[in-house]
Parts: C-alpha cells; sequence; structure tokens
C-alpha cells in the first residue's frame, strides 16, 4: 500500500510560515467563493514506481481521509487517473459512475456528488489532480467557461508550491551537486543509453562513464544508476 501523506492546506504563495491550518482553512474559502463545499487535492509522487508517495490536501469530508485509506482508494483513484492520462478538466457526477464503484459510493456518501476535477503537472513530471465536490447542482461547462481561469490558476499555484514544500522531504538532496560530468551521463541514462553507448557518445571509456555514474548514484543515495536517474530528474537536478 502507499504511503499516504496527509496535508490540511496548501496555499504555496504564503510561504513556509503560513500554518496548515490556514491553508485548509484558505482552500475551504476558495471553494466556497466558486461554489463548492470541498476543494482537494492529490498527487502521486514517484520514484519508486511501484509504491509512489500520495500527498493529499484540502478540506474533505468527515471520514474521506480514514475510507481513502482502509479502502486502499489510492490503487484506483479516478481523479488522478484521469489526470495521468489526460490534460482536460474532467466534470463528473458521482451518483452515474461505473467504476470503481466503492470510491463512487463513498464520494457520494460524504456529499460529493458533484464536482470537477484539474489535471496539473510540474515540469518535472509530477501529476497532480485538484478536485471541487458539492453535493448539489451539476458543475455544467457553461459554468466551468466562466470560472476556469480562477480554477485553473488556483490550481497551478497549489501543486507547485505543495510540490516544493514537500518533494525535498521525501527526496533529500545530496550534499554535493552534481557535477556536469555526472548530470550529462544520467541525463543519456534516462533515455536509456547503456555505459558503453554513452561512452561512444561522449568520446570517453566505459570505466570512465561507470566512474561517474558511481559517484552519481552515491551522492543521490540510490541502489543502481537506473534509480539515480529517475531520483535525479524528480528534484530538478538534470535540467
Amino acid at each position: 500500500m502507499q504511503g499516504i501523506i496527509h496535508l490540511e492546506g496548501g496555499l504555496p504563495h504564503c510561504g513556509a510560515g503560513f500554518e496548515n491550518t490556514e491553508c485548509e482553512q484558505a482552500m475551504a474559502a476558495f471553494a466556497s467563493r466558486q461554489g463548492f463545499n470541498h476543494c482537494l487535492y492529490l498527487a502521486h509522487v514517484y520514484p519508486p514506481m511501484t509504491r509512489p508517495t500520495v500527498i493529499q490536501a484540502g478540506n474533505c469530508p468527515e471520514g474521506w481521509l480514514a475510507a481513502y485509506s482502509t479502502q486502499n482508494f489510492a490503487e484506483s483513484d479516478p481523479w488522478i487517473r484521469h489526470a495521468q492520462g489526460h490534460s482536460s478538466p474532467w466534470l463528473w457526477d458521482s451518483g452515474s459512475q461505473q467504476a470503481p464503484a466503492p470510491f463512487w459510493q463513498e464520494a457520494l456518501r460524504r456529499g460529493m456528488r458533484h464536482g470537477c476535477t484539474l489535471p496539473v503537472r510540474t515540469e518535472h513530471g509530477v501529476i497532480g489532480a485538484m478536485t471541487l465536490a458539492r453535493a448539489q447542482e451539476p458543475v455544467s461547462l457553461d459554468e466551468y467557461a466562466r470560472k476556469s481561469a480562477s480554477l485553473q490558476a488556483f490550481c497551478q499555484d497549489l501543486h507547485a508550491g505543495l510540490l516544493k514544500r514537500r518533494l525535498p522531504q521525501l527526496f533529500h538532496r545530496p550534499d554535493s551537486q552534481l557535477s556536469e560530468r555526472e548530470r550529462t551521463i544520467l541525463k543519456w541514462t534516462a533515455d536509456g543509453k547503456t555505459s558503453s553507448e554513452i561512452a561512444l557518445i561522449l568520446g570517453l571509456t566505459k570505466r570512465t562513464i561507470n566512474f561517474h555514474v558511481a559517484k552519481a548514484t552515491l551522492k543521490l543515495n540510490s541502489t543502481n544508476k537506473t534509480q539515480a536517474a529517475l531520483k535525479a530528474a524528480v528534484l530538478g537536478m538534470l535540467f
């Protein structure tokens, strides 16, 4: 089962001194201004690829987080699944969704019958979803069109700020920065090149390539070069 970090908030531009409870209140206030009862944020952070960390934030209905954890909704959450496969918003009605049935039944029971989900991602590829939900009145295309600019702006700020705050806690940056040579080699590694191929591309020996890979892997506290390249990419160290 994935690890879950429960955050009550997140207006990123409020800075490090902004308390989590205040962030939750700010998200709730934003939802209310837009005509919704709840504003929820979710992101899956990789690596590890088989057990991503789930980051949640927002003013969830009472009992939602407990149900989400005990029923392992992170494995099948349709909101984050939509975000992983689409860039467009999703206007949904939990009463008409077929699968996964337990998720939608729980959402309906918790007063989240109608809503919209906005996919969002960083330049490092971390995908998140912000969902606004309410008990009454479907979200029409006209309503979304009127509110889309505000929703998208808030969603982007929320996503960027929460990840800026939380990624360093999940993936500690190495004490020593990657050298230019190490960064270049990890880029080619991330592209699927072998040490022999990278040696040919850079005009170096395979032994030299492996030396730099080993140093980078150690700096990133990784078990092998594949994990090192993935972790460096998530932390924005290859750009």
